[in-house]
């Protein structure tokens, strides 16, 4: 009678444990909340994020920056959705095809359980307005060439804040990306030759319509963009949620972190290379040099 009793009480104290927990279960962001601790995941939801390049990389980068939290996103892109872009895209469908590919992302709002805000901005990053860099806190490069990129950087140095940002790309054997926190750490060019920067310029000035139509495309598939892109989304979240530690401790950021780092992995040798990019006293970008006074 004791044991058909206990056995009772025990049953009946487990199931009143299980539904006192089942409200968990309907928490979105209960694991996130778990994994950052409320305090950060405060730090993500708050952060304004700038995604450069709505294209494969950028859809991977906004997916993942919504389902972890951040609650507004600006994403400047001038391209339209093509059926080319549907084998790696995750946010855009073969209704998409033919609009904006900001315009795309923006009406993908009801797919995530999250509150949130997608800004759009349909235009080149170069004729973004001033006003969007001043209220941007961390900025996010995930285009295919080298001028938007020189522009990203001159613009993001020229501000009187100091706005961190992750730069990334792919190519048929590799993905890399690289994170930047100026003057604590190099400025994306502070690697590039002068020569580079001078036929980066040359191809910005002569770029037309005709030329962005037949410029080759590189094979690529969905597993080089989801890794990058999630390779670039946490490293986000890293910076939101370190960052102001590390930059109060250099020294300690340089060996621990991964600002001012780039890393490259190779799918012919299967191998992560790892660098630290020294900050250039002759960077070719006087936005650097200045800021590095």
């Amino acid at each position: 009678m004791y044991n058909r009793d206990f056995r009772r009480w025990r049953c009946s104290a487990i199931k009143k444990r299980v539904l006192d927990v089942n409200f968990l279960e309907k928490d979105p962001e209960h694991r996130t909340r778990l994994f950052l601790g409320a305090e950060n995941l405060k730090k993500v939801q708050e952060t304004k994020v700038l995604v450069v390049g709505a294209g494969a990389i950028g859809n991977e980068v906004i997916k993942n920056l919504l389902l972890l939290g951040v609650r507004e996103i600006h994403v400047v892109d001038f391209d339209k959705v093509t059926e080319s872009n549907l084998n790696r895209c995750v946010l855009f469908t073969p209704d998409d095809v033919g609009l904006p590919k900001v315009t795309a992302i923006a009406n993908k709002k009801g797919w995530f359980a999250f509150d949130n805000t997608i800004i759009p901005y349909n235009s080149r990053v170069e004729d973004l307005s001033e006003s969007v860099w001043e209220q941007i806190d961390l900025v996010i490069i995930g285009v295919d060439n080298d001028a938007a990129r020189f522009w990203c950087n001159a613009q993001i140095l020229a501000q009187e804040r100091i706005i961190p940002y992750i730069n990334g790309a792919m190519a048929r054997d590799f993905i890399d990306f690289s994170v930047h926190v100026p003057p604590y750490t190099s400025c994306l060019v502070c690697s590039w030759r002068e020569d580079h920067l001078k036929h980066v310029q040359k191809v910005f000035a002569s770029c037309d319509e005709f030329f962005e139509q037949v410029v080759p495309k590189f094979p690529t598939i969905s597993t080089y963009t989801s890794i990058v892109g999630g390779f670039m989304s946490h490293m986000a979240i890293e910076v939101i949620v370190h960052g102001d530690e590390w930059t109060q401790n250099v020294d300690f950021a340089t060996k621990n972190s991964p600002l001012g780092k780039y890393f490259r992995f190779n799918f012919n040798t299967w191998q992560m290379e790892t660098a630290y990019i020294m900050p250039n006293p002759q960077c070719i970008e006087p936005f650097c040099r200045k800021k590095r006074e």
